[in-house]
């Protein structure tokens, strides 16, 4: 069994090798980045590649949860892929693997959680960004 560390950034200025030093730490032995802007067309070219990496019974190791895809709709299409292939997810902050009973629906509270704040700073940065939804006033 390897513990696969997957790096993912987005191209705005995002330094890799932090997210790669905690997987190196976590004890992953490859360490596989990826960039892509978040929901671009490379991003959903990326996800097969993510389900390529592991082989069955290796951990995919990510640091939070946001970095293994962009949208809650990704994770929620990778969460039974990396199950049928045998594969199990360990994200770092806050702990979480898919091992555990429960975890597949932490994941999805998670994942919710990330899209909120990755559209909340899309929303305050200087470009506003209209894909992401706006419940209430603005």
């Amino acid at each position: 069994m390897a513990r696969i560390g997957y790096v993912r950034i987005s191209p705005n200025g995002q330094d890799w090798e932090e997210q790669a030093a905690a997987l190196r730490a976590a004890g992953c032995k490859i360490v596989h980045p990826a960039s892509a802007s978040q929901g671009s067309r490379d991003e959903a070219q990326a996800l097969p590649d993510i389900l390529d990496l592991p082989a069955p019974g290796d951990e995919l190791v990510v640091v939070k949860i946001d970095r293994l895809a962009a949208s809650t709709l990704d994770i929620l299409k990778l969460l039974p892929a990396l199950e049928a292939k045998g594969v199990t997810l360990t994200v770092l902050d806050p702990p979480l693997s898919t091992r555990d009973f429960a975890s597949p629906s932490v994941a999805t509270l998670l994942a919710m959680g990330a899209e909120m704040e990755v559209c909340t700073r899309r929303h305050e940065g200087p470009t506003s960004d209209s894909r992401c939804w706006h419940i209430g006033r603005i």
